[in-house]
């Protein structure tokens, strides 16, 4: 018992007798030690770390004992639990929007795209910060598929999780897993790899099995039927035994690579791009054996990583790539696809090599990481262009212990088990707290004045009132016109002169200035540039015009489409450039990078009386001064509307003489205004584009509505917006990533109003701008690659990642 003994203190009265833990004050009374605390007159023991009464730091662990408690650093993580713990990891790996990272402690957390149950945490949603993927800490190794994620734990045993649609879990059926499943616990593996829809892994003993989708053989089991369950893999898949002598497996989208125990090494699946390294391309649906030469029998691969491109490390160090070369995977700038291993950074001594759908890369002797290949979205550096054609270290003085690379990011563990990430943060996939998925409407920036926008594929570009021309988002072409080749994140405001309208392309930009100049920047190999050559550009320089018969000519009006383009001149004469494999310049071809006058019936003088002009992906529309609709180009999906969708080029068809400008062109489908206000469309309409409650093609016009009071209509790459003469803007069709501005990322059949009053509206591929009637630009959508224009879609440089507990 603790309790007051007789009286002391003062007077001279002796203290005591106190209880267990307890002991007189200088007053002569009894209290309890430090420690504890008097309950009902006993001294009990104190649980600081609940009386939140500890001095342990919010990262650290408070651990109550007898008297006192204790600080200590939880498991993965390492530092002084008085003063702060960082977390510690030793392996991380991605795939296209999510990424995973295995922590000191061997428990696994993962960030990004959560679709499907990809991350492991008992959920479907994405998390832009780190989530453990189940309960476990006996994990040895993971790897992530596009929407699904496998791991081996120390007792051999192989677990999935994830979308599970084709079988790719192993798991004899096809239901999603949003925590990790074990294919079987009597069955122990030691390497486990885990593509687009299918994975493979390699059983203790040496057989290699196989399992989800299987439409270009990147099961290697001989032929083309998808499996549900594991499935032995063979280099003669009709031998009455399956190899035992696998090493290690590799995939990739839908391809696979396998190294055997003396070093062979055979890849087999889609070989579109010769990632395979047998030529012919098409698919390879058993064991191919990769050989740097004819009949070189190489045996001294160590490891492969697979893309477009499949790039392999030998064991001494040597590093060869094959397959796609475009984007200068191959060492060269826009190389063709070779089935033959080329040698890359020779006189490095290369460790490892990871590849995903455009870059790659490659740890050195050294810990330095090297990456090259395609960089729209900063998934190399944002300090590189837009397509490193050659090894660069990414992190200078950084020494790295494990990397992985995603579809528009990359990430890597350093040698002191942080980790850090960069590139796109769509889905929250670097893992630092941020994502750049914005499906509601937010204004960019303070600028006030701006007077119309425009965009295309992944890029943007505004005018203001002053005639500033300021573009955001990919660049990897210099199609922004900057003098560079690197993204945006924001708008950035171009040194040109002032500029009245602009169109953008798919790589290209077109602008017509204050004075009536039409100038270009960005790809040219389709001549769109105008300027007489299939040289791209980096900078805005004016059309040729020497010696052309529109060499006097000033501009009023500007499209663009995929690689072509379409101006009206102050005269109303139309002139179209760039390529014409669908007849979308008209019917006759000009000469590469000049323009060429539109006519409407071959022999009759061409047309003067033009207003308005739109460029779909490879058809075009126009509008004359009567009121006729005029379009020509390419037709499959009925874009055209003349009501006879087929192949091949299409001559200028009228649509009718009831029309009011501007047209709007799509990639595949088309909207345009009749004189009273109602809005009709036609084309392609898989994705409700069309917004007639409908998901069926219409190869003819259909009147969208009931409402005659539309005053503009823009048309996105299956989405499309229209405006009301209130300023009410009003959305429909593809929304998966928040391009309709409405919210939301759900799909909509028909015209959906969104917040606030426009005068002008774009839509580009992925994401959606509008300037409001307050003069402000407002943008939603994507941010994979900074189209969204707020700032935040791109890390440049290595970020950490956020913490986990």
């Amino acid at each position: 018992m603790g309790g007051a003994g007789g009286a002391g203190g003062q007077g001279g009265a002796a203290c005591g007798p106190c209880g267990d833990h307890a002991s007189c004050d200088a007053s002569g009374a009894c209290v309890c030690d430090d420690g504890y605390v008097n309950d009902s007159g006993d001294c009990v023991d104190l649980d600081e770390c609940i009386e939140q009464l500890d001095d342990c730091h919010p990262t650290a662990a408070c651990a109550n004992t007898i008297g006192s408690f204790t600080c200590a650093c939880p498991p993965g993580t390492v530092g002084d639990p008085k003063t702060g713990c960082e977390e510690r990891f030793v392996e991380i790996t991605a795939a296209a929007y999510h990424t995973c990272a295995r922590r000191m402690d061997n428990s696994i957390f993962c960030f990004g795209a959560g679709g499907g149950g990809r991350l492991g945490n008992g959920l479907g949603a994405n998390q832009s910060a780190p989530v453990q993927a189940g309960a476990a800490d006996n994990w040895i190794r993971v790897v992530a598929g596009s929407a699904h994620t496998c791991g081996i734990k120390k007792t051999g045993t192989l677990w999935c999780w994830g979308t599970n649609n084709l079988g790719q879990l192993g798991l004899g059926y096809t239901d999603n897993q949003t925590l990790p499943q074990y294919l079987s616990l009597e069955r122990t593996f030691s390497s486990v790899a885990a593509g687009d829809n299918h994975s493979c892994a390699v059983e203790s003993d040496g057989g290699l099995f196989c399992f989800g989708r299987n439409q270009a053989g990147q099961l290697g089991i001989g032929n083309l039927d998808n499996k549900l369950d594991l499935s032995p893999v063979s280099v003669d898949p009709l031998a009455a035994t399956p190899d035992k002598d696998w090493k290690e497996v590799f995939a990739g989208r839908d391809t696979t690579c396998a190294t055997k125990q003396d070093g062979r090494l055979y890849c087999w699946g889609q070989n579109n791009e010769l990632q395979v390294a047998k030529a012919g391309g098409g698919s390879v649906n058993a064991p191919f054996l990769v050989e740097t030469a004819p009949m070189a029998a190489d045996a001294d691969w160590q490891a492969a990583s697979i893309g477009f491109t499949t790039c392999a490390v030998k064991k001494d160090g040597r590093l060869y790539c094959w397959g796609r070369g475009n984007e200068g995977q191959l060492g060269t700038p826009l190389g063709a696809a070779n089935a033959t291993p080329v040698a890359i950074g020779a006189g490095k001594v290369w460790k490892r090599v990871r590849v995903n759908a455009w870059h790659i890369c490659a740890l050195d002797d050294q810990s330095a990481l090297h990456c090259w290949g395609r960089n729209h979205a900063a998934q190399i550096s944002g300090d590189a262009p837009g397509w490193v054609t050659a090894p660069i270290d990414v992190a200078p003085g950084t020494k790295w212990l494990d990397f992985a690379v995603g579809v528009v990011h990359s990430g890597g563990v350093t040698s002191d088990g942080r980790v850090l990430t960069w590139g796109s943060r769509l889905f929250g996939q670097l893992g630092d707290g941020a994502m750049s998925l914005w499906p509601a409407i937010a204004n960019i920036g303070a600028d006030t004045t701006f007077s119309s926008v425009a965009a295309y594929g992944e890029s943007g570009c505004a005018v203001n009132g002053a005639g500033e021309l300021r573009c955001w988002g990919n660049n990897e072409s210099g199609q922004l016109g900057f003098g560079d080749n690197k993204t945006r994140a924001a708008p950035d405001k171009l040194d040109f002169e002032a500029v009245a309208k602009a169109a953008l392309g798919r790589q290209h930009t077109c602008i017509i200035t204050a004075t009536g100049k039409l100038a270009c920047s960005g790809r040219n190999a389709q001549g769109q540039l105008g300027r007489g050559t299939n040289t791209p550009a980096t900078s805005f320089a004016e059309i040729l015009k020497t010696a052309k018969p529109y060499e006097t000519l000033l501009w009023k009006e500007i499209a663009a489409g995929e690689e072509h383009n379409c101006a009206i001149a102050t005269n109303g004469s139309l002139w179209c450039w760039g390529r014409s494999n669908e007849g979308q310049v008209g019917m006759k071809n000009p000469a590469l990078g000049n323009l060429i006058q539109v006519e409407l019936v071959t022999g009759e003088a061409p047309p003067t009386d033009w207003v308005s002009v739109a460029a779909g992906q490879f058809h075009t529309c126009a509008t004359r001064a009567t009121g006729s609709l005029w379009c020509w180009g390419r037709n499959v999906e009925g874009q055209i509307g003349n009501g006879m969708p087929a192949a091949g080029k299409t001559a200028p068809y009228s649509l009718g003489d009831d029309w009011k400008g501007p047209v709007a062109a799509g990639v595949n489908h088309t909207c345009a205004l009749k004189k009273d206000g109602a809005l009709w469309c036609w084309g392609r309409n898989a994705n409700n584009q069309i917004g007639d409650n409908t998901a069926v093609d219409r190869p003819s016009p259909v009147k969208i509505g009931a409402a005659t009071d539309w005053s503009f209509v823009v048309a996105g790459n299956a989405s499309t917006c229209a405006g009301k003469a209130s300023g009410g803007l009003q959305c429909w069709g593809a929304n998966n990533v928040g391009q309709l501005g409405l919210g939301d990322t759900g799909q909509r059949k028909v015209p959906t109003a969104l917040a606030g009053a426009f005068v002008a509206a774009t839509l580009g591929f992925s994401h959606g701008c509008g300037v409001t009637q307050a003069g402000n630009l407002a943008c939603w959508g994507s941010g994979e690659i900074g189209q969204n224009a707020r700032g935040d879609g791109l890390a440049f440089a290595p970020v950490p990642i956020a913490a986990s507990y």
